[in-house]
């Protein structure tokens, strides 16, 4: 605000006539009433502003006290914070502007006053004398004086006015930046929300309204649309199965207002079916009707993952019971085997008893290929791999083959060129043939078919994600492929169990694909099924690629065929008596003397005796307490001279003829003929001591 000052009057000793002092009193009287006037009107707009600013300070404060629920019901402190701070900001503005209205207003009252008295003075010393113009004007010398304090004080609140303008700009960065920071949470919980699959709806009450997110649109595959679709539409989309559970849990959740979780399957518009979360519930604002607020999410592969996972842990506990079963039944069988072999080689017996002796060893041999087959399925065979070319496999049972699957099938190959090798038994590789291409015949009986093909492939991460394999990388495609009446889609995830077969009664025992998996994924590979009923199935084996390695395993030249008797101490340790005692009956007819122990740890006392001779240790694998690997490596400490020779139906960690493991042991796996018993004890007994495998 300009400052005013006013002259001081000239000295006494140089007064005018009383005319000339009336005419300058009035000349200055004028100049004080437009002065008066000029600051009236100036103090006028100063209170037009001051009242504008609290109106506004007071539009401030209620619109920071309607928002400071809201942001409190939001969650979201730190706007709920920055209102509280900008509410007390205006409540002491607010305070301020009163004051300094009040200040003014007893400020112009007062100047109001003393004008009037100064116009009254003057009015009266108009007709007075000369020398009251001097009190006048040291009057107006005084009023200046106050005028220019006003003005001082004036200017002091604009500084406060400014600063708290600047107080106010400061208020308004910091909301635009929690604007944008709220701008910004909300893009990143839309990310988030669109990578979790995960959808947001709501449904008010009182008025009905509905509220989908986005990912809501992209869950069902239609497009965003201004409003969602109706309950009807929601419906249509789910599958038939699951829209009347959806309409009841909907009714009861909007009547009884109780939360749930649900799962539903969606059939989008392009076909594909999807597994959805739903989860909802309640949520009352103040005394409204409250709305009905949940979340959608994306299932489908979670669900997939877990039916995996439970398939394969049932996959995994039958084959530790298949295992075990095959485990204890290859003691019994072999002695069966080892009794009717002996009988059968006594030369005692003829005609009936004779052909009965017969009938047992076939019943055996067919007994041993069934436990062979369970535990090939459970992944604890024996296996005696080694570098394998594939194609020279499929060679060499080809001929086999094409009588097996008849003549009404036609038989093709598909072979690349220089395929790579694979480590695998061939002996089992030709098993997995055997049982794919009986498989592919019983698929065809009118006729069809059949075709083989093999090839170099690399599986990448996605593959290796898809068909479940070990490790990605470059593979040996083995497939079999029918052209007969294929396999329902609900059927293709039992089709390797054991016992699950889709052949009628008694033509199938259910273990041909179940051998076939348990083959493949001991050899470190994966076999997959891809089929369509009425148009073929088609049966992939992938096995790890060993390119440019070689065999070195072969021998030229063939040894001389050992004599079966000897005369050397053997050490039989079988928890098994009934086997024990067969076998050591096979031994002691051989010419060998033995020593039995039921247990490891009696095993172990008895190495420990000196006095106790022995040139061979035979032990089960399995055994109570300890088991045959561990008493393996207890004699090379007590008795490094001493050569052990392990005997199992299975081995689920690993090949106990693995040198790494047992550094002299060799291997002899049940069920064994007596022959064959004394065969492996003979070649263990006249080789140098260097671990083999049987």
């Amino acid at each position: 605000m300009p400052r005013t000052k006013l002259a001081a009057t000239p000295a006494s000793g140089s007064q005018p006539d009383a005319a000339g002092a009336s005419a300058g009193l009035s000349r200055t009287m004028e100049t004080q009433i437009r002065v008066a006037g000029a600051e009236h009107a100036q103090s006028r707009r100063f209170l037009d502003r001051v009242s504008w600013a609290i109106v506004l300070v007071l539009g401030a404060m209620a619109i920071d006290m309607w928002g400071a629920p809201y942001a409190q019901h939001a969650k979201l402190p730190r706007l709920l914070a920055a209102i509280q701070i900008t509410f007390l900001l205006e409540f002491f503005a607010l305070i301020a502007l009163v004051v300094l209205l009040r200040m003014r207003l007893a400020s112009n009252l007062r100047r109001d006053a003393a004008q009037q008295a100064v116009l009254t003075q003057q009015n009266e010393r108009l007709t007075g004398q000369n020398d009251e113009l001097a009190q006048q004007t040291e009057l107006l010398q005084e009023q200046a004086v106050e005028l220019e304090g006003y003005a001082a004080e004036l200017e002091n609140r604009a500084l406060e006015l400014n600063r708290a303008n600047g107080v106010l700009q400061e208020s308004e960065r910091r909301q635009h930046a929690l604007a944008d920071e709220l701008r910004l949470l909300t893009r990143r919980l839309g990310a988030g929300q669109k990578a979790a699959h995960l959808g947001y709806w709501e449904i008010d009450y009182g008025s009905g309204a509905k509220f989908w997110s986005h990912e809501m649109y992209d869950l069902w595959g239609v497009p965003r649309r201004a409003a969602p679709p109706s309950m009807a539409d929601v419906v249509d989309f789910l599958h038939p199965e699951d829209q009347q559970r959806f309409r009841r849990v909907m009714k009861r959740a909007l009547t009884e207002r109780v939360e749930f979780t649900e799962l539903y399957r969606l059939i989008r518009p392009d076909g594909e079916v999807r597994t959805l979360q739903a989860q909802g519930r309640v949520v009352v604002e103040g005394d409204g009707p409250g709305k009905l607020i949940g979340t959608v999410q994306d299932v489908t592969d979670r669900m997939q993952l877990e039916t995996q996972l439970r398939q394969a842990q049932k996959m995994d506990a039958i084959g530790k019971l298949a295992g075990g079963v095959a485990h204890d039944f290859n003691n019994i069988l072999t002695v069966i085997e080892g009794y009717a072999n002996l009988l059968a080689s006594a030369g005692t017996l003829e005609g009936a008893d004779r052909d009965a002796i017969k009938e047992i060893l076939e019943a055996s041999h067919r007994a041993a290929a069934l436990t062979r087959q369970l535990l090939a399925f459970s992944r604890q065979q024996v296996l005696q791999p080694r570098l394998l070319d594939v194609n020279e496999a499929i060679a060499g049972v080809e001929r086999m083959l094409r009588r097996l699957i008849g003549e009404n099938i036609e038989f093709v190959t598909k072979m690349q060129p220089s395929i790579d090798m694979v480590m695998a038994d061939p002996g089992q590789v030709e098993q997995v043939l055997l049982n794919l291409a009986v498989n592919a015949r019983d698929a065809m009986p009118h006729g069809g078919v059949l075709e083989i093909e093999t090839a170099n492939v690399v599986l990448g991460e996605m593959d290796a994600k898809n068909h479940r394999v070990r490790t990605p990388g470059p593979h040996v495609m083995l497939s079999v492929t029918d052209t007969g009446s294929g396999i329902a889609p609900e059927l293709l995830d039992r089709i390797f169990e054991p016992f699950f077969t889709t052949k009628e009664s008694g033509k199938g025992t259910g273990l041909g694909l179940a051998t076939v998996h348990g083959i493949v994924q001991q050899s470190g590979g994966h076999c997959s099924v891809a089929s369509e009923p009425g148009r073929g199935t088609t049966f992939s084996v992938y096995l790890p690629s060993r390119a440019g390695e070689r065999d070195v395993a072969g021998e030229s030249g063939q040894e001389d065929r050992p004599t079966l008797h000897g005369d050397e101490t053997i050490l039989f340790v079988e928890d098994d008596s009934s086997l024990r005692t067969m076998a050591c009956a096979v031994l002691r007819g051989a010419g060998y003397e033995v020593i039995e122990a039921s247990d490891g740890l009696e095993a172990l006392r008895l190495c420990g005796d000196a006095s106790v001779e022995m040139d061979l240790v035979i032990s089960d694998m399995v055994m109570p307490v300890m088991d045959g690997r561990d008493l393996a490596t207890h004699v090379q400490r007590l008795r490094p001279g001493v050569r052990t020779l392990l005997m199992s139906g299975y081995t689920r960690d690993a090949l106990v003829h693995n040198p790494d493991q047992n550094p002299a042991a060799w291997f002899l796996e049940k069920p064994f003929t007596p022959d064959a018993l004394q065969r492996k004890v003979r070649e263990v007994l006249d080789r140098p001591n260097t671990p083999e495998a049987a």
